[in-house]
């Protein structure tokens, strides 16, 4: 890891030192300050310092505001800005200040999306995923990514891309959730996952991935005073993450934690002290395999 930091501070040393070069064209000035961008998020990526990300958001805002055609920038420019933001936002622990970078994420995601004459299809759908995932972490009304991924559902047939935009459709239930109250915006969630996790490799981590949120989606609607009749849809789908979950895995913890606390909730409603006694063997499991104390 510390040679490979090494090898990125080196790269970065020599695109600034190519970038300065007198008589650079515009687009191979672009080629290499987008590449110096990428460098500083992979430097990011091994040490976790924010402060990579928003040097490379400064970066292509110089870059753009000295761009010799302002009515004419490259589509790449404000795509790339907008990704990086996002890789901020969700970097970023105060939660004020990451919507505010969500939120300029969204902006310039908006700019790269109204120019989609100039993307191939494939690459329009990621502008849309991306920023739908800009428009949710903003924390604001969901209204927006719902037209937006609903749009694109209309059109898009291969797998693996309407699975990830189901996914999204289940993401923007669970903000209306969030805003309104509705428990069944909870259940609609729950649905697109389900649609979604149809669309994924079994043995895929995003697959894994989409039964923890799915199944923390149906935790939450159990959880309700009305929820009985979900809690066995939610033990179900989080022992089937449990199963697929890798040991010694970042998130297996806490999903030890999510299925035990549905056994807890199956127990209580039927008492069965098989539910109990797992429940318990589960929290302590996750408890050893916690990085930190669990709360």
């Amino acid at each position: 890891r510390r040679g490979a930091l090494e090898l990125l501070r080196r790269a970065d040393r020599e695109y600034t030192a190519a970038c300065a070069a007198p008589g650079l064209a515009p687009a191979e000035a672009l080629r290499l300050t987008l590449e110096r961008v990428r460098a500083l998020e992979a430097q990011w990526r091994l040490d976790g310092d924010s402060a990579l990300l928003q040097s490379a958001c400064g970066m292509l805002e110089a870059f753009a505001d000295a761009w010799p055609d302002q009515e004419n920038r490259p589509a790449a420019l404000p795509l790339q800005h907008g990704r990086t933001l996002l890789k901020l936002a969700g970097a970023t622990e105060d939660t004020e200040q990451s919507r505010e970078f969500a939120r300029q994420a969204a902006r310039s995601l908006r700019t790269a999306f109204a120019q989609g004459g100039r993307h191939t299809m494939g690459t329009e759908v990621r502008i849309v995923l991306d920023l739908v995932d800009a428009l949710l972490a903003s924390g604001e009304e969901p209204d927006e990514a719902a037209a937006l991924t609903g749009q694109a559902l209309e059109t898009v047939r291969e797998q693996r891309q309407r699975a990830q935009l189901q996914t999204r459709a289940g993401r923007v239930r669970v903000a209306r959730y969030e805003h309104t109250g509705d428990p069944d915006e909870l259940v609609a969630a729950a649905d697109w996952f389900a649609r979604a996790a149809r669309g994924f490799p079994r043995d895929s981590r995003a697959h894994t991935d989409l039964l923890a949120e799915w199944g923390v989606t149906l935790l939450r609607r159990a959880e309700l005073p009305d929820g009985a009749a979900h809690i066995g849809a939610a033990v179900r789908v989080l022992r089937d993450c449990r199963t697929e979950t890798p040991a010694g895995g970042p998130h297996q913890s806490e999903r030890l934690l999510m299925l035990g606390r549905a056994l807890m909730l199956r127990h209580r409603a039927t008492a069965d002290r098989v539910d109990l006694r797992e429940a318990e063997y589960l929290f302590g499991l996750a408890a050893q395999e916690a990085a930190d104390p669990l709360t």
